[in-house]
């Protein structure tokens, strides 16, 4: 499902008092997989360096989807 190394669009739900609304990632790339967990990284603008890493739990019903990205 997840390689490391690989990089995602991850689509999440954010729950609200309106109603709620979908988040779309910028393009990160895997660095940890130790399913439901998955762990990302992603490049901040300007494309040097990495931000923190980013734990998704793929059991979640806040989780969505995982869009691969061609080779980046």
């Amino acid at each position: 499902m997840f390689e490391v190394g690989k990089y995602y669009k991850i689509v999440t739900w954010q729950p609200g008092e309106d109603g709620g609304k979908i988040n779309v990632s910028s393009p990160s790339r895997v660095v940890d997989v130790s399913l439901p967990l998955v762990t990302f990284r992603t490049a901040p603008a300007g494309g040097v360096g990495e931000s923190p890493a980013t734990i998704i739990n793929t059991a979640s019903l806040v989780f969505v989807r995982a869009e691969l990205l061609p080779d980046h």
